[in-house]
Order: structure tokens, then sequence, then C-alpha cells
């Protein structure tokens, strides 16, 4: 299910196998999948005076009194679909019944879990005194569409008539925008509040001596030319020239179709031990280094290389890992705080979900 461009709403509510029955709008992307609101005993009140709560509640005078109440938050069809269109787009495989089913509804679970989560971190972010500007707003736009040149969209006007066209909104998508950035700069402040003491550091250090070993690696310079036809006497003229001392950089243009390697003369990144070919990794770490090797044959590939740097296998040091331990800690700090908030907020607000979208 990859495509460029832009998610046809129609056939994508479709997809999603939700309720026939449109809303009284009678716009079927519109139709309201969950609603998050703040004031729960008004909206309570309001919405028990005109119905009794029950599995239909989405439908009907409940979604007419969600777009009215001031603190009511709905998610409608067209977020949910847009969402799981995002999650899937990089899916090679399309989605066809019945056996995709199941994915799609553990996608459509995932998104609507991610939309009511990024609602409450906005409306955290709001209470804690954060806003966001129009201008802001705009330039998270132009940086999308930037990142996105296969949208084929230059401006902001011009996605707006493309969002038009798709029976969307550029005011719809701003709002979007704003809500994503306000719950990144809650998690940003929250992470930034945050403090990590040394001993903390030095304790998942001393308690995880596992995860600071840095194996064995190397770094080759290569030349590699394809193992077919007339390639053997290739190789090994280059081989020869190699040893002769004539500049590897000028080697590989004329010799090499290692597409990675071209533009640094050959020299690849730094590889970890077990990762290369057996002949070539034993070769690698046996000869001495910036003796050249090869021609020999792995892969598919006649491989010509040398040795440029190789270290053995260690167990990094306290002041060597302190920087990935309170990355780590951080992260996971920051996670059990953000859940704690979601627990918190959701003993304040009332979270309905319709029962389209509800666990199976």
């Amino acid at each position: 299910m990859k495509k460029a461009g832009f998610w046809v709403l129609g056939w994508g509510v479709a997809a999603l196998g939700m309720a026939a029955e449109a809303p009284p709008s009678g716009n079927a992307e519109d139709e309201i999948v969950a609603i998050v609101a703040a004031d729960v005993p008004g909206f309570i009140e309001r919405v028990s005076a005109s119905e009794p709560f029950a599995d239909d509640v989405f439908k009907g005078s409940v979604a007419r009194q969600a777009r009215e109440f001031r603190s009511a938050e709905p998610i409608t069809r067209r977020d949910l679909a847009l969402g799981v269109y995002g999650l899937l787009q990089g899916d090679d495989a399309p989605l066809s019944p019945p056996e995709d089913q199941a994915r799609l509804r553990k996608a459509q679970r995932k998104v609507l879990d991610l939309l009511i989560e990024k609602k409450i971190l906005a409306r955290a972010a709001r209470e804690q005194g954060f806003e966001i500007s129009d201008r802001e707003v705009d330039d998270e736009i132009v940086s999308r569409l930037r990142r996105n040149p296969e949208w084929g969209v230059r401006d902001i006007q011009e996605f707006a008539r493309r969002l038009a066209k798709e029976r969307d909104s550029l005011e719809r998508y701003r709002r979007e925008i704003r809500e994503s950035l306000l719950a990144s700069y809650y998690e940003q402040y929250n992470v930034k509040t945050l403090e990590v003491s040394p001993e903390r550091i030095a304790a998942y250090y001393r308690d995880h001596p596992g995860e600071f070993v840095r194996p064995a690696a190397v770094r080759l310079r290569r030349i590699l030319l394809a193992a077919s036809g007339d390639t053997a006497a290739r190789a090994q003229e280059c081989a020869r020239r190699a040893r002769a001392g004539e500049d590897p950089a000028a080697l590989v243009k004329e010799f090499s179709v290692d597409l990675e390697t071209r533009e640094s003369g050959g020299l690849a990144d730094w590889i970890e031990k077990g990762s290369y070919p057996e002949p070539i990794e034993a070769l690698a770490y046996a000869a001495e280094k910036g003796a050249w090797q090869g021609p020999v044959e792995a892969q598919g590939f006649l491989w010509i290389f040398r040795t440029e740097e190789s270290r053995l296998e260690e167990v990094l040091s306290l002041a060597e890992a302190q920087k990935t331990i309170r990355a780590h800690l951080l992260h996971e700090e920051n996670r059990a705080r953000l859940r704690a908030l979601m627990e918190r907020t959701r003993k304040a607000v009332l979270v309905w979900e319709s029962p389209a979208v509800a666990p199976e």
C-alpha cells in the first residue's frame, strides 16, 4: 500500500470498515469515532438529557453535542483514516480482505490510541501555558512540504487547493499541526526538567555490564568487481596496480562497482566482526594493516581490499558509556512520566470510543 501523493479519503473511510451510517451532517469522513471531553459532569448531563448512554453513543445527538460542547474534542473518521494510511503507507503489500483485516484493525487501534494521547498531551501543554503561534504552524507545514517533495506541492496556497480537492481543509490540517506541536513541546519540556544523578548512571553501568561491550570491528578500503565474464583479469590488474602504490581513489573510479564507497576512495565505514563474508573477514583481521589483499571472490564480487583500521572487542568505561546511559534513563523516566500523565488526565476527562474501532 505504498503510493506517493495524498490519501483518497473516500476509499480510506470505506476500507476502515466502520459503521456505514453517516452522522447528521451527511459527511461520512466527519463521523465521530472518539471524543475527549474535559468537563465530564457537564458533558454527561447534556448527553444524558438527550439519549441513553449506549454502544451507539457516537451517533445522532451525541455527535452533535460533541461539536457544540466547548470542552469536547472529537476524533473523526477522517483523522483515523489519515493516520492509518500514514502508518501503513510504507508497506509494499496491498490490503486485501480477509487476510489483511486483522492488520488493518491493529493499525486502527494503534492510531486511535496515538490520537487520543496527542489530544491529552496537547491539553496538558495548554494548561501549563504553552502556546503555538500561527507562524509556527505555517513554518511546520512548509517544513513538511519540503521533506516530502513527492507530494508535488510548492507552497501553502497550493497545498490548501490540493486538500480541498481531497475534501479536506487547510484549517483542519493547521489544527492537527498545532496539536502535534503542543504535544511535542510538552514532551520536550518534560524531558528538560528531568535530572539523572551520577549515582544512578553508575548503578546502571554496574548492573548491565553486557550492554557496554563494544565488539571487534574493522574498517576496510575496498574495490569490488562483479565476478562474471572477463573481470578476473581486470581484478588481477587492479590488484597489481594497487600493490604498486597507485592512488586508491583513482583505482576505485576505474574498477569498482561499489556505489557505497565510490565517493570516499573505497573507504568503508566501521563494520563489526561477523558482518563481512568469512574469507574477507579472516584476511581483514589477520593481514598486516595497509597491505592489499585479493582478488578474493565472495558474494558475487571479486574483492581487492586492505585493512585501514581495526579494533578488538572491549568494554566501554563508565566515562565512555555515561552519555548513552543518561539518554536511556531520561527516555525511560520521560515515558514513565508521560504514562503517569495519561493515567491522571484520563481520570479527569471522558474518553469515548466508537464500537467500530473498539478492540475485538
